[in-house]
């Protein structure tokens, strides 16, 4: 990530061995455009849905991943 630019690594001051990591702003931008793609897909997949309705799927679906979770 760091040679495609996505991430700064920069060495620790309290700790040599230890680096930081921060995004850039190449990381940002694709962050946003996958934002973008998510949200559109979500209206897509609710498209004729009442908000009420699509507020019951999302509390189905979190059934759902709590039950196939880790115990």
């Amino acid at each position: 990530l760091d040679e495609k630019g996505f991430i700064l690594a920069v060495p620790s001051n309290q700790d040599k061995r230890c680096k930081n990591i921060y995004p850039t702003e190449k990381a940002y931008d694709i962050q946003k455009k996958m934002d973008n793609y998510r949200k559109k897909i979500d209206r897509r997949l609710t498209i004729g849905m009442s908000k009420k309705e699509i507020a019951a799927l999302e509390k189905m679906l979190d059934r759902v991943l709590y039950n196939i979770s880790d115990p």
